[in-house]
């Protein structure tokens, strides 16, 4: 039960996600750089053709999230090169910006954080990217309108296709 970074190909997140905790078998690891680290593992495993991933049985996958309360994040007494898990609502985001890091470009977005209760039924938390089109102005006024949906209704809600949108 050790937190340890990885990463995969966009092609491997759909088999891979639902799979919360998992087994991973046939895989590289390599050393964690020393910026935005999600773990304090000195290593991160990278996906490979040959990596298999199965279920695993734990009783909770709540043991793999490192949640810090707003209270110490804003106190700045944080190691800034490990990236932490808080939960609250966004109430402002900012435009996507490039920037370099260790001489590579990548992409930067910013948002405000409001400290919130999670409701009784679990988290009520999703990330979206939104192209510009008014298809997403639709969704957005749509999503705007419902209660807050816990993270399997909203996985639920995901895989449905509108019949007249395609």
């Amino acid at each position: 039960n050790t937190l340890i970074h990885a990463s995969c190909k966009k092609t491997y997140v759909s088999h891979v996600e639902r799979l919360v905790p998992k087994v991973i078998e046939s895989f590289s690891l390599t050393s964690a750089s020393d910026q935005y680290r999600p773990t304090k593992h000195n290593y991160k495993i990278s996906f490979t053709d040959n990596t298999t991933i199965t279920k695993c049985s734990v009783k909770s996958n709540l043991e793999f999230i490192n949640l810090v309360d707003f209270g110490t994040i804003l106190s700045g007494t944080l190691n800034h090169s490990f990236l932490v898990d808080a939960i609250g609502q966004v109430i402002d985001v900012k435009d996507i910006e490039t920037v370099q890091v260790n001489g590579k470009e990548r992409k930067k977005i910013e948002f405000e954080l409001q400290d919130t209760k999670l409701p009784d039924d679990g988290l009520a938390l999703t990330i979206v990217e939104t192209p510009n089109d008014d298809k997403m102005v639709k969704k957005k006024e749509y999503w705007s309108n419902l209660q807050q949906k816990t993270i399997e209704e909203l996985l639920i809600t995901s895989e449905m296709v509108d019949p007249e949108n395609g």
